[in-house]
């Protein structure tokens, strides 16, 4: 694989892209870090606040002989899936550091921070298909949730508010704690639940500890810009046979 080759071809200690096995032999897509921005070489190793925000971190790639460098994943090539969420993180990253050096670095700092909360534009068509089952994965967190809370003697209710539905909020507290829900954790998922929490807390009227629970793997950056606008995320964990809350420490009052 060769990134921005030129015409007359090159040495292969130029071509930027890698394709490797990690230690578990899934093959993946790397790039040495070499690019072209706006006619001037850069080298994508110089951004490491960028990569970081994007969850892009360089790994040691051991080439034939022992020599080893460092390169940048771009994507696993055999789960669909994260191939086009690690491809998108990859290209946000190249992205960023063209703006950072085409627009400057006021315009680039504040895309940085937006990262993650895109919103998709164009169209799309969903083909016909076959009958599927639906699990109701919302309903199994909140009864998973329930039982939590429950089992810490904390006071609770789901009670519509007017026509409005929290998910869960406690009773009988100082401060109530405010529990908005999601089994995603897109932009559009998590623009949501902002939402959701600001309008229940003013319709509760009182202050609210406001909680968003998530299913684990939200990215930094937006955790971070999340927990800045004083809302705490509470990752979850499912699997076949049950749902587990990663409580932060000292989570509940005592």
């Amino acid at each position: 694989m060769q990134v921005n080759p030129p015409v007359n071809g090159s040495s292969s200690t130029v071509n930027q892209g890698v394709v490797a096995r990690d230690a578990n032999g899934g093959v993946w897509i790397l790039h040495r870090g070499r690019i072209n921005v706006d006619n001037e070489r850069g080298i994508l190793h110089d951004f490491a606040d960028d990569a970081a925000a994007l969850q892009v971190d360089p790994v040691k790639v051991i080439f034939e002989g022992g020599r080893r460098e460092a390169c940048l994943p771009v994507a696993p090539l055999e789960k669909p899936l994260e191939t086009v969420r690690a491809t998108k993180r990859f290209v946000d990253l190249c992205r960023l550091v063209r703006i950072r050096a085409v627009d400057g670095e006021e315009i680039a700092d504040v895309q940085r921070k937006a990262f993650g909360f895109e919103e998709p534009s164009g169209n799309y068509t969903i083909p016909a298909r076959d009958p599927i089952g639906a699990e109701r994965q919302h309903h199994d967190v909140c009864e998973a949730l329930n039982t939590e809370l429950s089992a810490r003697n904390f006071d609770h209710t789901n009670e519509k508010i007017g026509r409005m539905g929290p998910d869960l909020y406690t009773t009988g507290t100082s401060t109530p704690i405010l529990f908005e829900l999601k089994t995603g954790n897109s932009a559009d998922d998590l623009l949501k639940a902002v939402g959701q929490l600001v309008v229940y807390e003013k319709l509760i009227g009182r202050k609210c500890r406001r909680i968003m629970v998530l299913p684990a793997g939200v990215r930094g950056a937006n955790r971070e810009l999340i927990t800045s606008l004083d809302i705490e995320i509470v990752d979850y964990h499912r699997d076949a046979k049950a749902i587990t809350f990663a409580w932060p420490k000292d989570f509940f009052p005592h």
